[in-house]
């Protein structure tokens, strides 16, 4: 067993493990750029992640273009995509291929699940639509739990989950 470490020593920064590349819509670099940035920082693992929806096809292509990254001594390099938690069932916006891949030596290591909209009972709302059923009488406290009971049912849900950026809603 490894000892817990001292809690004046702070969070580990030799590792990033949600890291988008061009293959996102919203991201500006490439996969070989992100490879060099983490070289630069001197991080040993990177998981470089990008954002998919059921209708994606081309994650293997993804995966092969992440393959054949050249490989740096002391810098593991992972691999993942971040997908939307879409309803309190826990039902995310993945191929199901892929999800069934995860994990595997032809999948991704982790599926990333991410709360961009709140997981309503037949699909995700928006904000907007959030804030409407709120000023209707939708209490806060029922708001916060199907976001926690969609996160949670998605984490059992999808082999091999990791949360992209827990309760990111709440703001």
């Amino acid at each position: 067993m490894t000892p817990p470490r001292a809690a004046s020593a702070g969070p580990s920064l030799v590792e990033d493990h949600h890291v988008h590349s061009t293959f996102s819509d919203d991201a500006v670099s490439t996969p070989e750029e992100n490879l060099a940035a983490a070289v630069e920082r001197g991080l040993r693992v990177i998981r470089m992640v990008d954002h998919v929806r059921a209708s994606t096809t081309d994650v293997p292509q993804r995966l092969a273009a992440l393959r054949a990254l050249p490989r740096v001594e002391g810098l593991t390099v992972l691999t993942g995509v971040e997908a939307k938690i879409l309803d309190v069932s826990g039902a995310v916006d993945a191929p199901a291929d892929v999800l069934a891949a995860a994990g595997s030596p032809r999948g991704v290591d982790r599926v990333l699940l991410a709360d961009h909209q709140l997981p309503g009972p037949a699909g995700p709302w928006s904000p907007r639509r959030t804030r409407e059923a709120m000023e209707l009488g939708l209490a806060a406290d029922d708001v916060l739990a199907m976001l926690v009971d969609g996160t949670v049912a998605a984490l059992r849900r999808v082999p091999h989950a990791q949360l992209a950026h827990p309760l990111s809603l709440l703001p």
